[in-house]
């Protein structure tokens, strides 16, 4: 089954980050840090598991790491959720938010099952108990607590920062939107920093 790794992996990070800034590039926010920190909990929300782990609970079956949290049925929940939250305050785009949420979430599975060691991924669950890595797995894990400082440990970090260099990237590209003519005179927000209406 492989060793527990109790803390996500920078690739989710970056990819959080990423999705953060694509929000606030989509909305026109001069502040995309919020919608960044938004991001890289979702992507890092699977790993929730670890926290009742520490406490004690059995590290094995759908409870265990690597399990109900990753599923795709996990992520269709959280989508599910983030949108009839932001339906029932009023937010905009509830719909193609709550999708947006599923995705990101969905996204550590998949980062996870392209991992060299580790457990696999319950892509199928609750059709089916059997887990799964991908075909390609290039992403090494990183060794535990202190193991992570060491020279493989470093090696292997640094691995998973070269891979995702471009989100890495994108989420510090800082572009200062100019006024264009023709531009809509306002953008109002619609929840999570997408627009939700535009001025003539």
């Amino acid at each position: 089954m492989g060793t527990m790794r109790p803390i996500a992996g920078y690739g989710h990070i970056a990819v959080g980050m990423a999705s953060g800034r694509l929000f606030a590039d989509l909305s026109d926010q001069r502040r995309p840090w919020r919608q960044a920190l938004i991001g890289i909990g979702l992507a890092w929300l699977p790993d929730v598991d670890v926290l009742w782990l520490a406490l004690g609970a059995p590290d094995r079956g759908l409870l265990g790491h690597r399990g109900f949290t990753h599923t795709p049925l996990f992520a269709l929940a959280v989508g599910a959720l983030v949108g009839v939250w932001l339906w029932a305050r009023g937010r905009g785009r509830p719909v193609t938010l709550a999708v947006l949420a599923a995705l990101l979430v969905g996204t550590h599975g998949i980062l996870d099952g392209i991992a060299q060691d580790g457990r696999g991924i319950l892509f199928f669950w609750p059709l089916s108990a059997e887990r799964f890595h991908l075909p390609w797995r290039p992403i090494p894990d990183a060794p535990l607590g202190l193991a992570l400082f060491s020279r493989v440990g470093l090696s292997h970090l640094a691995l998973e920062f070269l891979y995702f260099i471009p989100f890495t990237l994108f989420t510090l590209r800082w572009r200062r939107e100019k006024t264009r003519r023709g531009r809509p005179a306002a953008v109002r927000s619609g929840g999570w920093g997408l627009p939700e209406a535009v001025g003539e």
